[in-house]
């Protein structure tokens, strides 16, 4: 199951919870770093959120979120995660990761190349959140085009904001939509690891 039932749902904030009610807030720099005191403010009014600070570490006033958003076109052209989009989530197989089109371009050695590779997340900066009756289905559209009409939603690790309030200290109890399982949490716990602790080439140590 990718979500706990609802009677035994956690009434502490636990990380990977879907909660509701925070705006979005980001800020533009067109110069930076030479006029960092010129900015603009980005509002926008997100319905779902994600928890994204460890359990044992929702306290001291401040917590960390990342916005609940629409997936990408892009998903529905690869047909093994259009049958599961949450298999986006796992390690999968480099014959999976793109969609035959996709295969069919490559010169051979380029598609030996990228086969022979050791199974990867796909999308690494994103986790998909599955269906259910309490997220509101939508009609995902590409250039004006409707594509699908999906319950599916993701997070981007890099689209997150701080909340700061008084009410967050341990205990928090503040009301969540959905709560993940325990293995579903270890699997967004991973990935989101995988995430930031990927090593750049230049820093590779032979």
């Amino acid at each position: 199951m990718f979500y706990q039932s609802h009677d035994e749902i956690d009434s502490n904030l636990r990380f990977g919870d879907i909660i509701s009610g925070f705006p979005f807030i980001s800020f533009t720099i067109d110069d930076f770093p030479e006029t960092v005191h010129n900015f603009n403010l980005n509002f926008s009014s997100k319905k779902f959120y994600v928890v994204l600070t460890p359990c044992c570490s929702i306290e001291d006033g401040a917590l960390i979120l990342s916005p609940l958003e629409q997936i990408l076109p892009k998903f529905f052209d690869n047909p093994y995660f259009k049958e599961d989009f949450t298999r986006i989530n796992r390690i999968t197989l480099p014959k999976y990761m793109l969609p035959e089109m996709a295969w069919s371009r490559m010169k051979p050695e380029e598609r030996d190349e990228k086969l022979s590779r050791e199974p990867e997340y796909p999308f690494v900066e994103n986790y998909i959140y599955s269906e259910h009756e309490l997220l509101p289905k939508y009609e995902l559209k590409y250039k004006s085009t409707v594509i699908a009409t999906t319950g599916y939603y993701m997070i981007n690790f890099k689209r997150i904001v701080q909340i700061n309030s008084k009410r967050l200290n341990r205990p928090v109890q503040i009301p969540k939509i959905l709560q993940l399982t325990i293995p579903t949490r270890e699997e967004l716990r991973k990935k989101i690891v995988k995430y930031y602790n990927r090593v750049p080439q230049e820093d590779i140590i032979a």
